[in-house]
């Protein structure tokens, strides 16, 4: 079995985060404050934004370089 990619282990991290509450709704999260929290590059950090949109964690919105996180119990 095929260990899960990086980008994959920090958006489950920090999904893990937010239905915690470690990371409170209606917060913006950026690239760059992932990668240093991670030590990752910007680049790959822009990765898990993806897929926490995908998840349903955030809505996407074009543009803006943050994602601003919904309630994942809504």
């Amino acid at each position: 079995m095929k260990a899960p990619s990086l980008a994959v282990r920090i958006a489950s991290s920090i999904g893990r985060d937010i239905r915690d509450g470690r990371v409170p709704m209606g917060a913006h999260l950026t690239a760059q404050a992932i990668a240093v929290h991670h030590g990752v590059s910007r680049f790959l950090a822009s990765e898990p934004l993806t897929l926490l949109v995908e998840q349903g964690f955030a809505p996407k919105e074009a543009n803006r370089g943050e994602i601003p996180l919904q309630s994942v119990l809504a």
